[in-house]
């Protein structure tokens, strides 16, 4: 006698683990994706700090970046509509973070520090702006 099908118990034995697979999927996707999402805004960060410097620079117009709760402005004054970015919830911005800075016409911003701290990683990322042209030094703890 030949066995063409699946018996009851090979059955159920794959549905256990096919169950087992998306449960643990389930588990694990939402702190995977919240990590992403630190490591999209700190990029987004970056590059929007260093687009405001330059168009700060060769617009010869002063500017400001300005934290404010979980938003950071960024603004140059011959544009009307401000850069804002929203920080993730699974990111604080940690004491001692300086909340204004100041661009000069020519692009030059005072030194400062800002830092952001994860609450999933536990680790923090600090960003040194340097004096004069505002190099950005990105240090991870």
């Amino acid at each position: 006698m030949t066995r063409s099908a699946f018996t009851l118990i090979e059955t159920t034995f794959v549905l256990f683990l096919i169950g087992t697979l998306i449960t643990l999927t389930w588990l694990i996707w939402p702190p995977v994706q919240a990590i992403q999402d630190e490591k999209q805004f700190l990029k987004q960060f970056e590059v929007t700090y260093q687009n405001t410097l330059t168009q700060s620079m060769f617009t010869n117009q002063p500017g400001r970046i300005k934290v404010t709760g979980r938003q950071i402005k960024f603004e140059t004054f011959n544009i009307k509509q401000p850069v804002s970015l929203i920080v993730p919830e699974t990111l604080e911005i940690a004491a001692g973070s300086k909340l204004v800075f100041e661009l000069g016409d020519s692009g030059m911003i005072k030194p400062g520090l800002i830092k952001f701290k994860s609450k999933i990683t536990k680790k923090t990322y600090s960003y040194a702006i340097q004096m004069g042209w505002g190099r950005l030094h990105v240090k991870t703890n």
